[in-house]
C-alpha cells in the first residue's frame, strides 16, 4: 500500500462522501458504500448509519483491510478503531442526525486517516441480497442508479415513466411497487402515471396493465 500525499488527502477531504469497500476473505473487493465524510484535522471521518449492525461495519470487523476513493483517487486501506480522536470536533462536523455512532480508523499506507464510521442507509438491492448476490448489488446500486439514471439527456420524470411503461409491458408488476412511488419522487403525478398505464392497455394487453394498475392503487392511496 501506498502513503497519501498531503494533495490527495486533500481532495478527499473536500468530497462530501467517499465510497469505501471492505475485502472479502478470498480477497476480491465488496460492493462500495457511499459514507458521508468530514475532515478534522489531517483525519478523514466516517460513520455507520446502522452502527454495528452495518453491513459494512461487520464486513471490516471479520477482515479490516478494503479500499476507498474519492477526489479521483482509489487506494487500498485497512481498519482499526480509533483513539485519541476529538469526538466532540467530530460531531460538529457531522451534523447528520445520526452523527454518534460507532467509531474507526483508516490507515492507508503509512498515512493515517482517522474515521468515523457512518453510512448511508443501504440501498434496496442491498437490504434484500447484501453478501448473497454482491455482484447484483454492485450493478444495481453503481451501474444503473448510480450512472445510468443520472445520464442528463433524459430527466429523472422521464427515465421513471419509460421504466414504469417497460415494466407494465413486460408483465414485472412486483417491480412497481418500487418505481411508481419512485416516479413520484422524480415528480411524475399519480394522474399521468395512471393514464400511462391505460394507455398501455392497447399497447402491452389488459391483462398486464389491469395487474399493474392494481399495484398502482395499492401504492398511491397507501402513500
Amino acid at each position: 500500500m501506498t502513503s497519501w500525499t498531503p494533495e490527495q488527502l486533500r481532495a478527499i477531504g473536500a468530497a462530501d462522501e467517499l465510497d469505501i469497500a471492505a475485502f472479502r476473505p478470498d480477497g476480491t473487493l465488496r460492493p462500495y458504500t457511499t459514507i458521508w465524510v468530514v475532515r478534522v484535522g489531517d483525519g478523514l471521518y466516517v460513520r455507520s448509519f446502522r452502527g454495528q449492525d452495518g453491513i459494512w461495519y461487520q464486513a471490516v470487523q471479520r477482515r479490516p483491510e478494503g479500499r476507498v476513493r474519492a477526489g479521483g483517487a482509489a487506494h487500498d486501506a485497512t481498519f482499526e478503531h480509533p483513539a485519541d480522536v476529538d469526538e466532540d470536533a467530530i460531531d460538529a462536523a457531522h451534523s447528520a442526525p445520526q452523527r454518534r455512532l460507532n467509531r474507526h480508523t483508516t490507515h492507508h499506507g503509512r498515512t493515517p486517516v482517522t474515521a468515523t464510521t457512518n453510512a448511508k442507509e443501504p440501498s434496496g438491492a442491498e437490504k434484500m441480497f447484501g453478501d448473497f448476490a454482491p455482484a447484483l448489488v454492485h450493478f444495481t446500486d453503481d451501474g444503473l442508479f448510480g450512472e445510468a439514471w443520472k445520464r442528463p439527456q433524459l430527466s429523472p420524470r422521464d427515465r421513471s415513466l419509460i421504466t414504469a411503461a417497460a415494466l407494465t409491458a413486460g408483465g414485472n408488476a412486483e417491480q412497481l411497487t418500487f418505481h411508481l412511488q419512485y416516479a413520484k419522487d422524480n415528480g411524475a403525478t399519480e394522474e399521468e402515471l395512471i393514464e400511462a398505464i391505460t394507455h398501455l392497455a392497447f399497447y402491452a394487453g389488459w391483462p398486464k396493465a389491469m395487474s399493474a394498475m392494481a399495484v398502482a392503487k395499492q401504492v398511491f392511496r397507501t402513500s
